[in-house]
């Protein structure tokens, strides 16, 4: 490419243009997750819907929690710890691996949380809930979490039997139900919850970054307009 007498200005212009594009990537708003969020995962049979949950927890939350000091068959699940497990003081969720819990000895089920997906194994090819004392509306998970997420949608995939049933299926901007009452999956079957949150979607670009972008491109306009100008004169 000719860039004339003027060329190295111009070339220094079309760098500093070039040199716009990754700072327009790199200076976007950060989607917030899970990760760095305290958890509490709670497995629930025969209960209200829906379950009384905290709305949210802290590491000073005490134990136990408001989730099982009334409901029988509830439990707060473990995390592993060198030689053993627990569930206090809450866990939080890792940021380059899943946070993954022991099987837990009510629903008999894995579970594991990632910054924006939660995935429930099941390890027990049997209906969810499972004693014939289970006549209440509601048998799943809850996880609630610590200020500061701003969870706003989760959505769920897995096979027909291991899905949460209608309307069971709902979020705050700091928990997760999920009711799988009557499910009766087969030993394997992965439910898969995708977590969204306030700012995902389309990035959009900061005003700086949009001012810097327009500066670059107004001084090229110009650049390419004095050329023109020089032309006309030399002929």
């Amino acid at each position: 490419m000719n860039f004339g007498r003027g060329g190295p200005m111009r070339l220094r212009m079309f760098a500093l243009i070039a040199a716009l594009g990754p700072l327009a990537v790199g200076s976007a708003p950060a989607v917030a997750g899970l990760a760095g969020a305290y958890v509490d995962t709670v497995s629930y049979f025969d209960v209200s819907d829906p379950p009384p949950g905290p709305t949210s927890v802290s590491a000073s939350t005490p134990e136990p929690t408001p989730d099982c000091t009334t409901i029988h068959y509830c439990n707060i699940l473990n995390y592993p710890i060198p030689g053993s497990s627990q569930n206090f003081p809450f866990p939080t969720v890792p940021s380059t691996s899943p946070l993954n819990y022991v099987l837990d000895s009510l629903s008999e089920t894995y579970v594991s949380v990632s910054d924006n997906q939660i995935t429930i194994t099941n390890n027990l090819s049997a209906p969810f809930c499972f004693t014939s004392q289970c006549t209440g509306p509601f048998s799943g998970f809850g996880f609630y979490f610590s200020s500061g997420v701003d969870i706003t949608k989760v959505t769920a995939s897995g096979p027909s039997d291991f899905l949460p049933i209608s309307g069971g299926l709902s979020c705050t901007p700091t928990s997760i139900i999920v009711n799988l009452n009557g499910d009766s999956p087969q030993v394997g079957d992965k439910l898969i919850l995708d977590v969204y949150f306030s700012g995902s979607g389309p990035i959009a670009l900061e005003t700086s970054t949009w001012a810097m972008m327009l500066i670059g491109f107004a001084g090229l306009g110009f650049a390419a307009y004095r050329r023109t100008g020089v032309l006309a004169r030399a002929v």
